[in-house]
């Protein structure tokens, strides 16, 4: 996990230290995900981005979600089956405002990059 800037002349901080990753299988965001937030559905997903949520660790489960810890390195492992997901940003303990969220489709093992900034969030597979 990384932070960007769209400043000219400033890096963003190289790490982002600690937070956690909500997935949500994509298909939970056609409608209990946004009645769980209670927020109004946001169709396109590049509009995530700058999506401020609430929602808390059980409901990432109920939703058929996983979670996955930022380590103090910026380092996280995603343990979830391939497929669509929906992920989200919590920079603090999980369950509390999420800032921002990112669609991905996981293979079945690879690399991921997370990185936030003013663009907001964004998460991709590493080729």
């Amino acid at each position: 996990m990384s932070g960007t800037s769209d400043v000219a002349g400033l890096p963003g901080d190289p790490a982002l230290f600690g937070g956690v990753l909500a997935l949500v299988p994509i298909e939970a965001v056609d409608g209990p995900f946004w009645d769980a937030t209670g927020e109004d559905p946001v169709a396109h997903p590049l509009a995530w981005s700058h999506l401020t949520l609430q929602l808390n660790q059980a409901q990432v489960t109920r939703l058929g979600g996983k979670v996955a810890t930022i380590d103090g390195g910026g380092d996280f492992r995603v343990k979830a089956p391939p497929g669509e997901y929906a992920v989200c940003y919590w920079p603090g303990p999980a369950g509390g405002l999420i800032w921002r969220c990112s669609a991905v489709e996981l293979p079945t093992e690879g690399e991921l990059n997370a990185f936030w900034g003013e663009g907001g969030f964004h998460i991709e597979v590493v080729n």
